[in-house]
């Protein structure tokens, strides 16, 4: 399959972001995304889809410091490759991996002492595992798991990364309600708005990215439909 989707530009737009003429206005349609991708199959209920994805224009442009919203001086795009392996509608793997083509301006703060770290590109890696117990039982049983690697700046910059593993349990009852817990494990603080720092006007020289944070936490909810 291939398929091109046309996108308005604009900071508004904050993942899709093309200028428009030094305005964070999307008036125009000036922004693109390519997909292509292949399903193979691999015998009954198996298949291996792999593809690659190509954005003219990311959320990773603005100059320092970074803002929500801000307009960019020129696009920054991206491009992602990925796939699935399913084994028998019961084991999937999946896996992918991202980047932008060109540095990331923000990244950069002129401020010392973090002006030692230059502008990095921002990258994400991908990859997960899902394992469906007894399919086909009255209350099917699934296990999965997941780990998520963002970087948006060099070794042992405070923003250099924001890592994420995840394990998750789910029970689909009656193919209608589905209830699930999670624990996950996040490894660096790195938020889009001020990553390299700015936020203080009386010291532009820090920033509240932390490399070596770290969190835990658990999620438990249901999904019923009607």
């Amino acid at each position: 399959h291939a398929t091109l989707m046309l996108a308005q530009g604009g900071a508004q737009f904050r993942a899709m972001h093309v200028p428009v003429e030094g305005t964070n206005v999307p008036s125009r349609l000036n922004n693109f995304v390519g997909d292509v991708n292949y399903t193979l199959s691999l015998g009954e209920n198996s298949s291996f889809r792999f593809g690659a994805s190509y954005l003219k224009g990311s959320a990773y442009c603005q100059a320092f410091p970074v803002v929500h919203f801000q307009p960019c001086a020129e696009e920054n795009p991206a491009f992602t490759f990925y796939g699935t392996l399913t084994f028998n509608d019961r084991l999937v793997l999946k896996g992918s991996f991202a980047r932008t083509q060109d540095p990331w301006p923000g990244t950069a703060n002129p401020n010392p002492p973090l002006d030692v770290f230059e502008a990095h590109e921002v990258s994400s890696l991908d990859a997960g595992v899902k394992y469906v117990v007894n399919p086909g039982e009255k209350v099917e049983h699934h296990l999965s798991a997941e780990f998520s690697n963002f970087v948006a700046g060099p070794d042992g910059a405070p923003w250099e990364r924001q890592n994420q593993i995840v394990v998750g349990y789910n029970a689909l009852l009656n193919r209608s309600c589905r209830l699930f817990v999670e624990v996950f494990n996040t490894q660096g603080y790195a938020p889009l708005n001020f990553i390299s720092g700015g936020n203080n006007p009386d010291n532009m020289g820090e920033t509240h990215s932390v490399r070596d944070a770290s969190s835990f936490g658990i999620v438990i909810g249901g999904l019923v439909a009607l």
